[in-house]
């Protein structure tokens, strides 16, 4: 009897073995394996330098008024008791110009704060609103927030606005802060 327990015994054991390797053990079958790749392109940085401001030109103001200028045409138009003070020269109103220079042929986007205010030079507290700012690019001229570089990787964006003059500003040179920011698409 007791052989017989110990071979029953040793059975068990050698069937919970061969139950726990195989619990252990690699598949049968074949697996399958893939091999991706990694990969970057670096390309030019986007950078943007200030070429002229935007300029409003010399006024009278008789009155309340406004001043456009336009960012693709670099027209000036004004309304109201706004005036230009003589006609030519450096009293002409002209939009901002900015060199972008980047990775050739790609686009990019801007956005320009719309809004920001002009402070008389001699007085901060003294102030103008400028509104409706908006930018053009020379190379994607019809697209709004969007321009694109050339083959040599360069463009040119054009910034416009408009100047609004209350009734009673005082005469001085007025100066704003306008923020162009760039990113590629």
């Amino acid at each position: 009897m007791k052989s017989l327990s110990r071979s029953l015994a040793l059975a068990w054991l050698a069937g919970a073995a061969t139950c726990a390797g195989a619990a252990h053990a690699q598949p049968t079958s074949a697996g399958a394996t893939a091999t991706g790749q990694a990969s970057v392109q670096i390309v030019r940085p986007l950078t943007v330098r200030a070429i002229n401001d935007l300029d409003f030109g010399c006024i009278v103001a008789s009155g309340a008024g406004t001043v456009s200028v336009d960012a693709a045409s670099g027209g000036t138009l004004y309304s109201g008791g706004a005036r230009a003070a003589s006609s030519g020269g450096s009293c002409s109103g002209s939009a901002a110009s900015f060199n972008v220079e980047g990775e050739q042929g790609r686009e990019y986007r801007f956005s320009i704060e719309r809004r920001t205010v002009a402070r008389l030079d001699s007085d901060a507290s003294v102030t103008l609103p400028v509104s409706d700012l908006q930018g053009r690019s020379n190379n994607l001229p019809a697209a709004d927030g969007a321009g694109q570089l050339d083959a040599d990787g360069r463009d040119l964006l054009r910034v416009g606005g408009t100047l609004e003059v209350p009734e009673g500003a005082p005469p001085g040179r007025y100066s704003a802060r306008i923020v162009v920011t760039l990113a590629y698409n």
